[in-house]
């Protein structure tokens, strides 16, 4: 089970935009919302760092602030490429980019999961030489 927003590992639910997006392909094609998350969770932590930080506010509020953007620079990522991938709700991106070829679009593989894929018992190695062996 995966949270709301966490990468799933499932099939895509939305058309699939760009098979392999870069960084910058994300970068250009953020929304409003993306925005406002960096902004939010940017000042949101400057906000914490500055609260408990009581000697020395402002360096630990930079911190927290430069942490914090950090880590909204990777969420912000994560949920452009997921748009990009299909796992989130990328009409905007499907309008702009359009969809990727099709030999890019995920391919429906039923099997039965009380059958798994059965793997060799055996090893590739050869059988060990024990003439001469003392």
């Amino acid at each position: 089970m995966h949270g709301e927003n966490s990468m799933p590992h499932l099939d895509p639910k939305f058309p699939v935009v760009k098979e392999s997006p870069t960084v910058n392909d994300c970068i250009v094609a953020c929304r409003y919302t993306d925005y406002m998350k960096l902004i939010g969770i940017t000042c949101g932590s400057w906000t914490w760092g500055y609260w408990v930080g009581k000697p020395v506010r402002m360096p630990c509020a930079n911190t927290t602030a430069t942490i914090g953007f950090t880590f909204g620079t990777f969420l912000l990522l994560q949920d452009t490429t997921a748009r990009f991938l299909g796992f989130k709700e990328n009409a905007k991106e499907v309008a702009n980019y359009g969809i990727a070829p099709e030999e890019f679009q995920p391919k429906k593989i039923v099997r039965d999961p009380r059958m798994p894929i059965k793997t060799p018992a055996y090893t590739t190695r050869p059988p060990i030489n024990w003439k001469n062996y003392d």
